[in-house]
């Protein structure tokens, strides 16, 4: 027994001497990376001021710069000065645009931060040559994510319709490796003719996998951007990918019209529909305060899915609940319906407290009942007898 508490002791002190190690070697890792050239940063300073005084930077500085900047950390020194002070990025650009060769040839870990570094500069005034945007179209054959996620970044900040086109068909054929949240607000963002691109990418739309479709839908969706014709094309196409259909669906909860009113119904008709459908429906049908609609949304308040009678209940209360209102649904004595209209109710303790008394005195009508019908029944039984 003492031999395994001995050895049970030794691998633990053996273990703890790893750890202590590991995060040694990874802080003295950590800190050769970053460490800040400081003699470089000074440097930098004294140029700035006399450049502002002189209109130019010493012919010396000027020699050495392109190669200072190609050391990450020295590149990382010029970025902080740059944020520090905007205005000093117009003397540095050109710089920083002809390292790209020399970084496209370094490791993911400092391709990732020179993409980083570029997609930081301001392009509305000066566009990149291009050289440049080839070489940074180059950089999303990476398979770093990091450096694939700022070289994009870098593209959306140019906002040249057709690099952008290319990043999409590139990411297209990387099937989710680029997470669709992150290529969605990047598009978002995008610094383009937004009237141009989006229709060409109505008009490549179809020879889009689902992924990607599904992403420009939500993209589409968050811009505002009229595609009403092509999520009801979506929608009417049986081969359309499930996913898809349904980014169509929300795309009409937020911008409804005639055609999807009309396709919405007949989903809440269809009992062949799946929850998500319907859900979907009432949601894209949030907007409709008519009889035909409330008349098919409260059929489905005792509906057994969780989300679908949620919507259903939400959507009556938007609509305007009276208490009788309420009490017609508490009188199908559904509990489905019930624990909706509890849930929709959670912060009114006064509705609440009117629902949890409803329901019991309904229950004990239902008792009472049961009870006089089997007192009824017996007595006939005994008559008869």
């Amino acid at each position: 027994m003492t031999i395994i508490i001995e050895i049970y002791i030794l691998l633990c002190v053996s273990l703890l001497i790893f750890d202590i190690a590991f995060l040694l070697v990874k802080r003295n890792r950590n800190l050769t990376a970053y460490r800040k050239n400081e003699s470089f940063e000074k440097e930098l300073l004294k140029e700035i001021e006399d450049r502002r005084k002189n209109g130019s930077f010493s012919q010396k500085f000027a020699e050495g710069l392109k190669s200072k900047l190609s050391h990450t950390r020295n590149l990382l020194v010029l970025k902080d000065i740059i944020d520090k002070d905007p205005e000093s990025e117009k003397w540095f650009k050109t710089y920083i645009f002809d390292q790209i060769q020399n970084y496209s040839g370094k490791s993911d870990y400092e391709q990732a931060y020179y993409a980083y570094v570029v997609s930081e500069l301001d392009y509305s005034s000066d566009k990149p040559s291009k050289e440049f945007t080839e070489a940074i179209m180059s950089l999303l054959e990476s398979k770093s994510l990091y450096t694939y996620t700022n070289a994009m970044m870098t593209l959306y900040a140019i906002g040249n319709t057709e690099l952008l086109l290319r990043a999409i068909d590139k990411t297209d054929a990387r099937n989710g490796f680029y997470h669709k949240k992150l290529l969605v607000d990047g598009l978002l963002a995008a610094q383009t003719d937004k009237n141009e691109f989006n229709s060409r990418l109505v008009e490549k739309f179809m020879g889009y996998s689902p992924y990607m479709q599904d992403c420009l839908l939500d993209y589409f969706r968050l811009s505002g951007y009229d595609i009403s014709g092509l999520c009801m094309k979506l929608l009417e196409n049986k081969d359309t990918d499930t996913q898809v259909s349904y980014s169509a669906m929300r795309y009409f909860s937020k911008y409804p019209d005639k055609e999807s009113r009309k396709y919405f119904l007949n989903v809440l008709k269809n009992d062949n529909a799946v929850w998500i459908e319907k859900m979907l429906a009432i949601q894209g049908l949030g907007c409709y305060d008519d009889d035909e609609v409330k008349s098919e949304i409260r059929k489905l308040l005792t509906s057994p899915n969780w989300y679908v009678r949620v919507n259903a209940v939400e959507y009556m209360h938007k609509t305007g609940l009276t208490k009788d209102q309420i009490f017609d649904i508490l009188y199908l004595k559904d509990k489905y319906a019930n624990e909706s209209l509890l849930y929709q109710y959670r912060n009114d303790k006064e509705m609440t407290r009117y629902i949890v008394n409803t329901v019991q005195m309904l229950n004990m009508q239902e008792e009472t009942t049961k009870v006089s019908d089997d007192a009824e029944a017996l007595i006939a039984g005994a008559v008869q007898g």
